[in-house]
């Protein structure tokens, strides 16, 4: 079935797994990442039909190659000229196997209210669990975690409160989970553009530090992921065209430094969106896209971790250097010490996807 909107891929022990929306209807899809051409694995299934085609799409993959889909049903009804939104939340755990094995589902959590808001995240760190992120709310926000075991789809703890003080401004607009060594980096957008994150235990399922930490308020975009134990998250800014990056301890939770380090260092940038980002070796490498003169470039930087967070060398530095047209989403996969980046590129007679292999210790500057 063709993708007509959403989609998302995770990998793990040699397998991918792809989960897309096809109208209101939802597939998953395996692959054999250690065989040439990335062969299929069995046939695409079906996982659900939507009554429409609205609500949110999440996937975790984990547990030696299985697959844990998770998809919200929103309906409306109306009463004395007064709509209630409700928002289900479904899962469904795939064995990832030729015979396209899979559990019965289960209910994550049912929301409903006038007004109601509601998104979705989930990730594992490859082991046996899958986390999954919700947060609601109307004029205030809710973040909740829930941990569900591959083989089974059994609930293992949830819902878990990760939102703690953080009440208010708004409603939970976005919200991501990047797992990594049996820690969940969840954060959260809300509404009034503040940026949250929290430390997540999937093997105790706690939630860790005193309290949820503010990553920065005026967020514009924003790129987490879980790597090296800390939990990292760029951003860039509604009050500049700056990139920033902020670091959290995956151990207790907490911000690693207490300020923010600003990455760009070109003045001519008319705006900048952050991309992919890794930690190896006490190295960050950050990348974003940069849009200068109707165009966009792909762009990165290097930063130091230690006492403080340093950025690496005299400035920025070039990643997409074949440049017919725009080049955005900036991901990187890394392995020891070498990166891979890709990117959509826009060039003279069609859209590609272009990567570049990038030395995590030493990218190079302008």
């Amino acid at each position: 079935a063709n993708a007509t909107g959403k989609f998302v891929v995770k990998t793990d022990s040699g397998k991918a797994a792809i989960l897309w929306e096809n109208g209101a209807d939802i597939y998953i899809a395996f692959r054999d990442l250690t065989a040439a051409n990335f062969p299929a694995i069995g046939t695409e299934i079906k996982v659900t039909t939507r009554p429409n085609t609205s609500g949110g799409l999440a996937l975790a993959m984990g547990g030696g190659g299985k697959a844990i889909a998770v998809w919200s049903v929103v309906t409306t009804s109306t009463s004395l000229f007064t709509t209630t939104t409700t928002h289900t939340i479904t899962g469904k755990n795939f064995q990832g196997d030729v015979a396209g094995t899979a559990g019965t589902g289960f209910g994550v959590a049912l929301l409903s209210g006038v007004g109601m808001n509601c998104v979705l995240g989930a990730d594992s760190d490859g082991g046996n669990t899958a986390a999954i992120a919700v947060g609601y709310g109307i004029s205030t926000n809710v973040v909740n975690a829930y941990t569900y075991d591959f083989a089974t789809g059994t609930r293992q703890a949830g819902p878990i409160a990760l939102t703690g003080t953080a009440t208010g401004g708004g409603y939970v607009g976005s919200i991501n989970v990047s797992a990594s060594s049996g820690k969940a980096f969840v954060t959260w957008k809300r509404s009034d553009a503040y940026l949250f994150a929290r430390a997540y235990d999937m093997i105790a399922n706690t939630a860790l530090a005193p309290n949820v930490q503010t990553i920065s308020a005026n967020i514009g975009s924003y790129s987490p992921v879980a790597t090296g134990g800390f939990g990292l998250v760029s951003y860039n800014s509604t009050k500049n065209t700056g990139i920033y990056l902020r670091v959290v301890d995956l151990s207790d939770g907490a911000l690693e430094y207490t300020t923010a380090l600003q990455l760009d260092t070109s003045k001519s940038a008319k705006s900048r969106k952050p991309g992919g980002l890794y930690l190896v070796s006490g190295n960050i490498i950050t990348l974003w896209e940069h849009e200068e003169s109707s165009k966009r470039t792909i762009r990165g930087r290097s930063a130091t971790m230690g006492a403080n967070l340093v950025a690496k060398g005299s400035g920025e530095f070039f990643v997409s250097t074949t440049n017919f047209g725009n080049q955005t989403g900036p991901k990187i996969a890394v392995k020891d010490t070498t990166g891979f980046v890709a990117w959509w590129a826009t060039d003279s007679t069609q859209q590609n996807i272009r990567g570049y292999s990038l030395d995590m210790l030493n990218p190079g500057a302008l």
